[in-house]
C-alpha cells in the first residue's frame, strides 16, 4: 500500500474542503424558505413556529461558522501566491499585444501573439527576436502597471 507523505496528505485532505462546503448549500437553501413559511404562518402576536424558526436560523449560523473556519484553516492560512509564475503568465498572455497595436498595427501584433503562443515564449522575447522594437520601447509599451 502506498503511503503519502504528510504534506501530500494535507493537500489531498484540503481538496475535499470546497466540496464539503458546497454540499452544505442545499441544507442551508432549504432552511431559508422554512423560516419564511414559519414566519408567515404565525398567528397574531403568538407565533407557535418561533422555536422552529430559531432552530433553523441557529443551525444555519453554526453550519456557516464551522464551514468558514474549516475553509480558512485548511486552505487560506499559509496560502501564498507564486508571484514568479504569475508574472510569467502575464508576460506570456497574448492580450498584451493590444498595447502594441498603435505602434505596430493590428496584423503585426496578431502575428506576434500567434508566435508567442505557438512557441510558448513571452511577447517581449518574440519582439526582441524579430527586432521590431528596442528593449526600452517594449518595456515601456508592455509595462503592466501602466496597462492596468
Amino acid at each position: 500500500m502506498n503511503h503519502l507523505e504528510s504534506s501530500e496528505q494535507q493537500v489531498y485532505q484540503s481538496l475535499g474542503v470546497p466540496e464539503s462546503e458546497n454540499s452544505e448549500y442545499p441544507n442551508l437553501a432549504f432552511k431559508s424558505p422554512a423560516v419564511h413559511r414559519d414566519q408567515a404562518n404565525g398567528n397574531f402576536e403568538l407565533n407557535t413556529m418561533l422555536p422552529v424558526m430559531a432552530h433553523n436560523i441557529l443551525e444555519s449560523i453554526s453550519i456557516l461558522t464551522t464551514g468558514t473556519k474549516t475553509f480558512t484553516e485548511k486552505l487560506i492560512v499559509g496560502l501564498e501566491a507564486n508571484t514568479e509564475k504569475l508574472d510569467e503568465n502575464i508576460q506570456k498572455n497574448s492580450i498584451l499585444v493590444t498595447a502594441l497595436v498603435p505602434k505596430l498595427g493590428y496584423d503585426t501584433a496578431a502575428e506576434i501573439a500567434k508566435e508567442a503562443v505557438a512557441t510558448n515564449n513571452t511577447i517581449k522575447k518574440v519582439l526582441l527576436e524579430k527586432a521590431l522594437l528596442s528593449e526600452d520601447e517594449i518595456d515601456n509599451l508592455l509595462d503592466i502597471e501602466k496597462l492596468i
